[in-house]
């Protein structure tokens, strides 16, 4: 689980989804990748509301400044 919280390794798997979907001549195949990079954009978000989180509860500040 090293990955689960890195937004930047979900970014990266959402836009080869993305340009492999745009290969795709097949609807199916096509909207299935499309749900998957839809799949891994939601994980960005998770991971970076949960860095948020964890910035905040260290520095008291979601900027992680202190």
């Amino acid at each position: 689980m090293p990955h689960l919280y890195d937004a930047q390794f979900w970014r990266d798997r959402a836009d080869k989804a993305l340009i492999i979907a745009d290969t795709l001549v097949t609807p199916e195949a096509r909207e299935t990748l499309l749900d998957i990079a839809r799949a891994y954009q939601r994980l960005v978000a998770m991971s970076e509301r949960r860095a948020a989180t964890n910035r905040m509860a260290e520095t008291g500040d979601p900027g992680g400044r202190r």
